[in-house]
């Protein structure tokens, strides 16, 4: 519900009802609008003299709008609306008419903030950015801090250590958990990536999230394949299954001589193969950097150099406390003094321990609030370990049922974060007891809340010593719930219905990282709890939406466990539609004898139960598999006599007029890609031209498709005005619909058209957008082809 004039008594305080309602934090506010927080707090000030612009009120009204889901309510607008006029009424501000004046005085505010931040950059700006820096690390984790406190020493030394030529290749930042390594080595790659003599930073993290176990079983650790397979994806170098672990390693020295990369390994002390890494590392390093984050003591018994990281100084903590406290709608500024002395020895100044001490403050005093957390422990890891398992026992007692489950589901189902929405929707519980829940593991501090600021929404994660509590502590404290397993079964299947609905809803939805690595963790842990039902119900949304947009490897990844329920299921036909699909995935990858062999298994099904349409995609797959491998007069004969079984099926059947039609103009486009590769210009014209008539109505991917044959065999035709015109709408088309694959295609001929036409610049351009395309897709193979075409485009510019 939205807040009233009522109840606030003054526009100060609605505005900050309001903003509490989106942002919990004035920091998440200030990250959404980038405005100065200060300005924030004045806003929301009843005695600051500094008034909030309509466009901000505006602004929060619209977010609040959409999140409550009232976008379509008119009667709830008004009210709000009335609300929101009895405020500016009562200093003397004009009235807003409408909502419709409403939403439009939001957006001109929005724009003009746009605007002023354009025109910072554009004062602030001394050098533009190559497209090898723009993609520069994408393999960083999300940030869960929002200013790193008391910690500028640590970085400064280690970057003297990282960047000294003849320093050690290997460094390592030792210390308990909950003291910030992983955020210290974060801000330390972000400030690396500011420097154009390192390549990239690559991010490997040992920490066995994504494959928890409700049953108490042990996780796989992290080895040396595993490091050395994750390096080589990351630095886009092509491997092959034949290459032996030493081969890889070679090539990865090869690699890493030749560019400077900062390769972080987080969390090494969970991996058993712990110093078999290092030592690899060591090797392989070249004028790359390797800095390994750990709890454990071995690396400088192994003669390694780095720093131990302790709890911040009571100097530390009283600016943490200073700076943070606002956050939590506290103010500690004036804390010193023996206070002050108790804080430290209660929280070692570890950043997690004072987080949880300011969710403890908001609700107790400050006295009862430093005796909660007093642990009389020796400085020593073991006690450490025992005062978060204290915490973390004491907060699982006080919680509620839907409290403790609404932990499980985070710790066992989210392996990253999510967006607090889909987490209400993936929640098993009832809306009454979600909510109460989630505002329970607010206030105890066990969730944690940042702003995402390129989908401008609010997402929701666990530290991974509060989801360890869930996935190891429950059992080693004894406090094992027995409803766990029954309601962790109950919650993997409501969870597949939820994100089949949310796929259906939104077809974007997995174009983001984490929802991507969410419902892949959930069919893995489908599999294993042996709800094979829940698989299936993802199967259509999802490998659709991934094959769509181009995200070949989890969709090769999902169709595997797709066809494994399928198989355990006994549904021959899934499995029969799911092998064609993963045998036109081996044709894309020029796997020509694995294609073969999935899709004839695949049509030997649909021969013995006669599903004609079927049997007609399957040949149409074993045509294309001659026409990309180049046997162009075996696919045009192929997909001449498909055409004619198409007919055939028609006047047997009207009913399937619809799919045939679809299959139809995927077969003109074929024959004309064939007779454009014979040379066949004006035959391969009338086909694709045909083929974009029967898609364009109600297909865009494959609308998207049709324009790239087009424009690429009017370039082969030299008919470059036409070639140019095809590829740009391709190229528009695949762009708008998150097409990525088909985009970047479009693309690279549209930087070779460039290049034919002498426009260097423009064709340099268009190569190192599909590069960047490329490796967003971790396409290798395309992504080195791209390298080095850009490499010629820029020695013929030269």
């Amino acid at each position: 519900m939205f807040p009233k004039f009522s109840d606030s008594k003054t526009l100060s305080d609605l505005i900050g009802d309001l903003r509490s309602k989106i942002f919990v934090r004035q920091v998440d506010a200030k990250a959404y609008f980038e405005i100065d927080r200060t300005t924030i707090g004045r806003y929301e000030n009843p005695d600051d003299r500094m008034q909030a612009p309509p466009g901000y009120v505006a602004a929060l009204a619209i977010l609040l709008c959409e999140r409550e889901n009232q976008t379509s309510n008119a009667a709830w607008q008004n009210a709000f609306l009335a609300e929101i006029n009895r405020a500016f009424v009562s200093v003397g501000a004009s009235e807003i008419n409408s909502w419709d004046e409403l939403t439009a005085l939001s957006e001109k505010y929005l724009a003009h903030l746009r605007a002023q931040k354009a025109r910072a950059a554009r004062n602030n700006s001394k050098s533009v950015e190559t497209a090898e820096q723009t993609s520069r690390g994408r393999y960083l984790p999300q940030k869960r801090y929002r200013i790193l406190h008391g910690r500028a020493h640590e970085l400064n030394q280690l970057l003297k250590l990282l960047s000294d030529r003849r320093g050690p290749p290997i460094v390592f930042v030792e210390g308990p958990p909950g003291n910030g390594k992983t955020a210290l080595a974060r801000e330390l790659a972000e400030r690396i990536l500011k420097r154009p003599k390192w390549a990239d930073v690559l991010w490997v993290s040992a920490e066995t999230m994504g494959h928890f176990s409700a049953d108490g079983a042990s996780p796989p650790s992290l080895t040396l394949k595993g490091v050395v397979q994750q390096l080589s994806d990351q630095a886009e170098i092509k491997m092959r299954g034949a290459f032996q672990l030493g081969e890889q390693i070679q090539m990865l020295r090869l690699r890493f001589r030749q560019r400077k990369y900062l390769i972080v390994l987080d969390n090494l002390e969970t991996s058993a193969e712990e110093e078999t890494i290092v030592h690899n590392l060591y090797d392989m390093v070249g004028r790359s950097r390797v800095l390994i984050t750990t709890r454990s003591r071995n690396l400088s018994r192994l003669g390694l150099r780095g720093i131990a990281l302790d709890g911040l100084s009571p100097k530390g903590i009283a600016q943490y406390l200073k700076r943070e406290a606002p956050n939590y709608g506290l103010r500690l500024d004036t804390i010193k003094g023996r206070t002050l002395d108790r804080v430290y020895e209660s929280t070692w100044g570890s950043p997690l321990l004072l987080s949880w001490f300011l969710q403890d403050a908001r609700t107790l005093s400050l006295e009862t609030t430093v005796k909660s957390l007093t642990a009389r422990f020796s400085d020593s890891h073991d006690s450490r370990e025992r005062t978060y398992a204290a915490f973390f026992v004491k907060r699982w007692q006080n919680l509620s049922t839907p409290g403790k489950k609404l932990w499980v589901l985070l710790a066992l189902l989210i392996p990253a974060s999510v967006s607090q929405k889909h987490l209400e929707a993936l929640s098993p519980l009832p809306l009454r007891d979600f909510d109460f829940a989630f505002r329970e593991l607010v206030r105890g501090g066990i969730v944690e809340i940042t702003m995402s600021f390129s989908e401008a929404e609010q997402r929701v994660s666990l530290h991974p010593l509060v989801r360890n509590f869930v996935t190891h502590g429950l059992k080693a404290q004894r406090l094992t719930p027995r409803w766990l397993k029954s309601f962790y079964r109950g919650a993997l299947v409501n969870a597949s219905r939820s994100w089949a609905a949310i796929c259906g809803q939104d077809r974007k939805i997995l174009d983001k990282a984490d929802e991507r690595r969410t419902v892949l963790h959930l069919t893995h842990e489908c599999l294993r709890q042996k709800q094979f039902n829940a698989v299936v119900v993802l199967y259509e949304p999802v490998s659709t939406d991934l094959h769509t947009m181009g995200y070949l490897n989890e969709y090769q990844e999902f169709e595997l466990d797709c066809l494994a329920a399928a198989k355990r299921l006994g549904k021959q036909k899934l499995q029969a539609q799911i092998q064609s699909e993963l045998g036109w995935l081996a044709l894309t990858r020029e796997q020509w004898d694995t294609a073969r062999t999935l899709v004839e298994s695949a049509r030997k099904y649909y021969e013995r139960t006669n599903n004609a349409f079927w049997i007609l995609v399957t040949r149409r797959y074993l045509a294309t598999i001659a026409l990309d491998s180049g046997e162009y007069k075996a696919a045009r004969t192929q997909f001449k006599a498909l055409l004619k079984q198409v007919r055939q099926i028609v006047a047997a059947s009207a009913e399937m007029q619809k799919q045939l039609d679809r299959q139809e103009g995927t077969i003109h486009d074929s024959l004309g890609i064939a007779l454009d590769e014979l040379g066949e210009y004006e035959a391969s014209e009338r086909e694709l031209l045909l083929g974009l008539k029967m898609t364009q109505a109600d297909r865009p991917e494959a609308a998207a498709i049709s324009h790239l044959n087009l424009g690429k065999m009017y370039l082969h035709w030299h008919k470059w005005k036409l070639s140019g015109a095809h590829l740009e709408k391709s190229f528009k088309a695949s762009h708008a619909g998150h097409f990525h694959r088909t985009e970047a295609e479009a693309l690279k001929f549209l930087s070779l058209l460039a290049d034919k036409q002498r426009d260097r610049k423009q064709a340099i351009r268009r190569a190192r957008q599909a590069q960047r395309i490329y490796q967003t897709l971790q396409d290798t193979k395309n992504a080195e082809l791209m390298s080095a075409r850009l490499k010629t485009l820029r020695d013929k510019r030269a």
